[in-house]
């Protein structure tokens, strides 16, 4: 990876998004709780949903990722908050990594987007690796 900081200002970008649930026991899960600590802009939670190597990057520019996890939760105020959360991972039996896309609609008149997340097992958690830029989707 050429630039770092480009990569983990592109993960806070890209992570905009609410969700209820409280579990890392499947990919799911873990993207809704990683979406539901950028929305409350905490730093410690998103963190926590983030593997090894994107952690320790996210870790050492707090101070970055905690300004672009702002700029996101104003960006999902603005578009008047969650309205729903779709999930797409495929898991098979066994399985320690996958990737797929999470739907995300707002309550607003922001366009529908999907998010790329690439997630990987560790002791029983699902925990983000890799994300791709937001898509539009059309209405």
């Amino acid at each position: 990876m050429k630039n770092p900081s480009v990569f983990i200002l592109s993960l806070c970008a890209v992570a905009m998004l609410s969700a209820c649930s409280n579990s890392n026991e499947t990919p799911a899960g873990a993207a809704k709780d990683f979406f539901a600590s950028t929305e409350s802009a905490d730093l410690d939670k998103f963190t926590s949903h983030l593997d090894g190597r994107l952690k320790e990057l996210a870790l050492s520019k707090k101070a970055e990722v905690q300004k672009n996890l702002q700029e996101s939760k104003v960006k999902i105020d603005k578009c008047g908050g969650i309205k729903n959360l779709t999930s797409t991972y495929a898991v098979s039996e066994g399985a320690t990594s996958t990737e797929g896309y999470t739907l995300i609609e707002y309550k607003g008149e922001c366009p529908a987007e999907k998010q790329y997340l690439k997630l990987v097992k560790n002791d029983k958690a699902w925990l983000i690796n890799e994300a791709g830029p937001n898509i539009k989707v059309s209405p």
